[in-house]
């Protein structure tokens, strides 16, 4: 599962861990993210003909026709 960090915690994440309270330190960062911070949404279908690897298509809102869909976070 991925971390998700904030700026502040970037450079605390990829220091050297040395000892016992150094990697009690880095636990310390490992905690849910807040929900109220999240955005989700569909993404376009990226693979295929028209699929092109990472694409800033991924980052962007998609419709599919017809569909409704309930909020994935509720």
């Amino acid at each position: 599962m991925p971390v998700i960090l904030s700026e502040t915690d970037k450079e605390r994440w990829s220091a050297p861990m040395r000892d016992t309270p150094d990697m009690n330190a880095l636990m310390q960062l490992i905690r849910p993210y807040p929900t109220e911070a999240m955005i989700a949404y569909p993404a376009a279908p990226l693979l295929g003909k028209g699929g092109s690897g990472n694409s800033i298509r991924a980052s962007t809102p998609f419709a599919y026709p017809g569909s409704l869909l309930a909020d994935p976070l509720a």
